[in-house]
């Protein structure tokens, strides 16, 4: 069945383009269709009233980053295989100041209401991209979109990710570390009179992780850095250890315009999050999957399953006058966590007031201010942004709920818990009674451009109080002190010829504080990469190069699959490390084609290298990949 209605609406989408494409094709056969003619628009742009649209990307810049990690600027750590568990190195708030679940490690694959692209097109439009990566590595893209009237869209989108096991893998082919599922459908709408819009959408996310627990040194060896990095042949903690989530959500954005003044408009969220862990338990398990607190539920298999619900509507109303627009509104958020070793279910009601308001000051120039208030909770969120042609600068406050992970936790490899409460009172969280965490971020940028040199110098500021975290025991923690991030930085682009360009992405950051332990951010990060870029033949345009990536050494959050979280680690202080790929993309007609040649310095100065402690970067493969569209 899980089968069908994917299959089911792919149809209806073939049978959608067919009665579209007799309304726009042309008599002639001339190519009259192409990126141009196929726009799409967020619905921030639509909520924000502003008629901002976007061709569809043609160019191969670039394209030859695409797995997840390079994708993000290399901002992120996983477990070394594609799709599996992503956390950001450098601090970020969460997407949410009220309740929330506290798994976010598969977000990256997820995409919400701002990520979801609304077609208009001229003529159905279609795109698919295959990935095939080296050592099994692979990552399929499909898109359609349609419109089925000049007013009515309809567009679609299917991800999967998938990954052979890199370390440990028992078979040189279907050693399945990693799959995941992701597809889109939405619609968008708008009346003849331009008064009513509708934009709606349904998302559903499926992982698949078998995990591994990191490599651990084989026997007889000294214990040297470089004897972690056997890769297939390394020695992983466990191979039995299954994890995953299934996350879906229904999403519905429709607006009624009275004038320009005034627009009423309402917002329907519909969320579930699944969770599992599941592993059988033996006794060469290795001690951090041996309950060390709390209870041990069952000595022979874990499984342990969470489900996060979430269900919001928003109402408010919103318009513009002149240079400017304003939104208010008020939001009920009716939230429910429930656990597989409780009797009992938590559900919370929460209502929130809101605001945004923006200002056009002169074209280049923009000023926007925003707020959110969860009432009777003390948390908020506030903040403001002044975009500029010179310079970028803005500030924001945040003071949030601690997730329910943090609050309340009954596995089979820990559990955390207001013991004096009784069963049916733990979900309703007299469960850790921690402050909410607070966070100041102050960010600004320079923007000098002169054509063939930019220089873009930058600086974030963020004052962290009632910081919460995942200690070495991977239990909860809060530091209950002040905890400041500086990190300036630079980003550098110098046009050396026509055809040559270099550019460069630095950061430093310092952490201080009473005890700044409890926060592991790299001292020194950096990107850069060199181009070389030309046509051939009038129709063959080339892309090559290298792309470099650096991290200084510094203590890495680790990985527990037991309680799904990154947390801090003092077992190993990750040696600095470079890593350099060598690319040559290249496009012809609406083709594009992409390779990558990853790690090309390995052996020097190490054999591989941590991305997280005991999971191995990506060792020396080559990449390949084709992006094809079509615009009738």
């Amino acid at each position: 069945m899980k089968k069908v209605i994917p299959l089911f609406l792919v149809g209806m989408l073939t049978l959608l383009g067919h009665y579209s494409f007799g309304q726009f094709v042309d008599d002639s056969t001339e190519m009259v269709y192409g990126p141009e003619t196929t726009e799409y628009f967020y619905e921030k742009y639509i909520r924000q009233n502003q008629e901002k649209r976007h061709i569809v990307d043609s160019i191969i810049l670039g394209q030859h980053r695409w797995d997840y990690i390079s994708e993000l600027d290399y901002e992120y750590q996983n477990l070394g295989n594609m799709g599996t568990p992503m956390f950001s190195i450098f601090y970020k708030t969460p997407n949410a100041v009220g309740r929330r679940s506290g798994f976010n490690h598969y977000d990256f694959l997820f995409h919400d209401a701002n990520q979801v692209k609304y077609y208009d097109t001229k003529s159905p439009y279609s795109r698919f991209r295959l990935t095939i990566g080296g050592e099994n590595r692979s990552r399929t893209e499909a898109e359609y979109a349609v419109n089925v009237t000049p007013l009515w869209g309809f567009s679609g989108f299917y991800r999967r990710t998938q990954s052979d096991r890199q370390m440990g893998a028992r078979n040189t082919r279907g050693d399945r570390s990693l799959t995941s599922n992701m597809y889109t459908f939405n619609t968008n709408y708008r009346s003849n009179d331009d008064k009513y819009r509708l934009l709606a959408h349904f998302t559903r996310l499926g992982v698949v992780h078998n995990e591994s627990g990191g490599v651990i040194l084989p026997p007889n060896t000294e214990g040297d850095y470089n004897d972690f990095f056997g890769y297939q042949d390394a020695l992983i903690m466990f191979r039995d250890g299954v994890s995953g989530e299934i996350s879906t959500n229904y999403h519905v954005y429709h607006e009624y315009s009275l004038d320009e003044l005034l627009q009423v408009y309402h917002t329907v969220d519909r969320r579930k999050q699944f969770n599992y862990f599941r592993k059988p338990i033996t006794n060469a398990d290795n001690a951090v999957f041996i309950p060390t607190f709390g209870i041990n539920l069952s000595p022979e298999q874990t499984s342990d399953r969470t489900n996060f619900t979430e269900f919001t509507n928003e109402v408010g109303l919103k318009g513009y006058f002149d240079k400017a627009f304003y939104i208010a509104y008020l939001k009920r958020r009716d939230v429910a966590m429930r656990y597989a070793h409780l009797p009992t279910q938590g559900f919370f009601g929460e209502n929130y007031l809101g605001f945004d308001l923006g200002y056009v000051l002169n074209e280049g120039n923009t000023l926007n201010v925003k707020g959110e208030y969860l009432i009777g909770e003390a948390a908020y969120t506030i903040g403001g942004d002044l975009q500029s042609t010179w310079f970028s600068a803005s500030y924001e406050r945040n003071q949030y709920m601690p997730s329910f992970m943090h609050t309340l936790f009954v596995g089979n490899h820990g559990e955390w818990f207001n013991s004096s409460a009784t069963t049916s009172e733990l979900v309703a969280s007299d469960a850790f009674r921690w402050a909410n965490p607070e966070a100041d971020i102050l960010k600004g940028r320079a923007n000098l451009n002169t054509g063939a040199f930019t220089f873009q110098p930058h600086v974030s500021i963020t004052n962290l109080n009632n910081h919460l975290y995942f200690d070495q025991n991977f239990r909860p923690a809060q530091a209950d002190y002040n905890l400041q991030i500086f990190t300036p930085g630079l980003d550098l682009s110098i046009q050396l010829s026509d055809n040559w360009k270099f550019a460069n992405r630095f950061k430093y950051t310092q952490v201080t504080g009473d005890r700044d332990q409890v926060i592991q951010i790299p001292e020194f990060f950096g990107n850069a990469n060199i181009t070389y870029t030309n046509t051939f033949f009038e129709k063959l345009f080339i892309e090559t190069g290298i792309d470099l990536h650096y991290r200084s050494d510094h203590q890495q959050y680790g990985w527990n699959p037991g309680i799904q979280q990154f947390h801090l680690q003092d077992e190993v202080v990750t040696p600095a490390f470079f890593v350099a790929d060598f690319f040559l993309n290249f496009r012809i007609s609406r083709m594009n084609v992409y390779t990558r040649l990853n790690h090309l310095n390995q052996g020097f100065p190490n054999d591989g290298y941590f991305i997280t402690p005991f999971y191995s970067g990506i060792q020396r493969t080559f990449d390949f990949g084709l992006n094809w569209a079509f615009y009738d």
